[in-house]
């Protein structure tokens, strides 16, 4: 009995020192070792990529996982499937990643137990941390630098035009909070509607400055409000071309002369705030007339040709008078107009059908000449009359 209890005692230490044996002969891979990460991009828009380097880990240990010299690559292509299926792992944060934080790798390990047994390897792991380095510094810009901002048409209507300019770096959209209906002074905001535009401008390694930009509005023409808008060069020459255009229209008198022309001075209309109307403003330049008339005169004998002097008054016109921006005026002298309003002359002659009077383009008083050019229009209009 004694000699049967030795020998099972014996042959159990020689089974642990087999498998003593085995364990010790087990050889150990560290996976940490074949783990590689990588970081591009700039920073706080960085990317890492992680991957695990299976072929090294498989060429550097070829006994350990049963393959020789002689091994083919249908050997080579079992065991890379088996670990592939078994050993995985990924990182925990993979973009929007700045210059020293720190991204863990995890890894995935399914059926290690299979596998150790498998292969008569140990495998050894843990989560890696790893600081993020290398990453690029994004560079400011200024998106507003390389944009040219216009003002077009005639105040207060005016617009503006936003145009980019062609090495702009980024593609991007702009705005103005106010496009339509602009005057001098005003101010217009324009902004950058992009969306996600930080996260876009850093992935291409930049960090926006701003994001709207205030700008004044300068540089349009506007109507004059008042005749004090007009320069007095301006003026003069108005009045210059009113006197040689009536002058020139008393020439084709028959009988009559002109003896005297006076300036009195103005009517001056512009439009009303809130009112958009055609034309947006005029000007009358009134002038007095004194002529030399002769004929037979109304209420004499019908027979006697007398001589007289009489007065009337009359305008020339100008619309749409604009002012540059510097003072200057914009404005065709040609343009004029004078009044088709027309009176008789208290001289005349005789004809077939009996007194026939001469007639004036004109008004024979300054109530009736405010009354047409002026108070017809103050619905839409204020005035300025400088002829009081």
């Amino acid at each position: 009995m004694k000699k049967v209890i030795k020998a099972l005692l014996l042959s159990a230490l020689v089974l642990v020192a087999c498998i003593m044996l085995v364990g010790c002969g087990a050889k150990t891979i560290d996976l940490n070792d074949y783990v590689q990460v990588e970081f591009n991009g700039y920073d706080m828009a960085g990317r890492a990529a992680a991957t695990i380097d299976y072929e090294n880990l498989i060429a550097e240990n070829e006994k350990a996982f049963g393959l020789d010299e002689d091994a083919d690559d249908t050997e080579r292509a079992k065991v890379y499937i088996a670990i592939g299926r078994s050993i995985s792992g990924s990182l925990d944060k993979n973009s929007e990643l700045s210059n020293g934080e720190t991204v863990c790798f995890e890894w995935d390990i399914d059926g290690l137990d299979s596998l150790e047994e498998k292969y008569g390897v140990e495998l050894k792991f843990s989560d890696l941390e790893i600081e993020v380095e290398g990453l690029d510094e994004p560079q400011a810009l200024n998106l507003f630098d390389y944009v040219e901002v216009e003002y077009n048409g005639t105040a207060p209507n005016g617009n503006v035009a936003i145009t980019q300019k062609d090495d702009i770096p980024l593609k991007v959209s702009f705005e103005a909070d106010k496009a339509s209906g602009l005057k001098n002074g005003d101010i217009v905001t324009i902004a950058v509607t992009t969306r996600n535009l930080d996260e876009y401008a850093l992935q291409l390694g930049y960090i926006i400055a701003e994001t709207e930009r205030e700008y004044i509005v300068g540089g349009l023409p506007y109507y004059a409000a008042s005749v004090a808008d007009i320069p007095e060069e301006t003026q003069q020459k108005m009045q210059k071309q009113a006197e040689d255009a009536l002058i020139a229209d008393c020439s084709g008198w028959e009988t009559y002369t002109l003896k005297d022309i006076e300036f009195v001075g103005y009517y001056f209309v512009s439009a009303k705030d809130g009112f958009t109307v055609s034309p947006a403003n005029g000007i009358y330049c009134v002038f007095k007339l004194t002529s030399n008339a002769v004929g037979l005169k109304r209420g004499g004998d019908g027979v006697t040709t007398e001589t007289g002097t009489e007065e009337f008054y009359s305008y020339y016109h100008y619309e749409n008078i604009m002012i540059e921006e510097d003072g200057s005026c914009i404005l065709d002298l040609s343009s004029g107009k004078m009044p088709s309003h027309r009176i008789e002359s208290d001289y005349g002659y005789w004809a077939f059908w009996g007194a026939e009077f001469y007639w004036y383009t004109g008004y024979s008083d300054l109530d009736s000449m405010f009354n047409d050019c002026v108070t017809s229009k103050m619905e839409k209009y204020d005035y300025e009359n400088t002829c009081i």
